[in-house]
């Protein structure tokens, strides 16, 4: 049992944000952590402000806790 997660770019970001990292995390719905956490970056010469990734995570278990949450975090470098 699985599930896969692609990131290909980010849109519409604010005029100051010059440093992009996505974060990502999965946690069930108590907050525990069920998968590693994982953090991914744009590729470099992708434009400022629309990053290009080129992320793919492969979640794969026996068996997933159907209450689990995929947490998306954008983190940003304000100029």
């Amino acid at each position: 049992m699985g599930i896969d997660f692609y990131i290909d770019g980010l849109r519409f970001l604010p005029d100051k944000a010059t440093i992009v990292k996505v974060y990502m995390e999965v946690v069930n719905i108590n907050l525990e952590t069920l998968f590693e956490k994982e953090t991914a970056l744009p590729v470099l010469e992708s434009q400022a402000f629309n990053p290009v990734f080129d992320y793919r995570r492969e979640l794969r278990a026996a068996a997933i806790d159907p209450t689990a949450i995929a947490l998306f975090t954008i983190l940003t470098f304000d100029s």
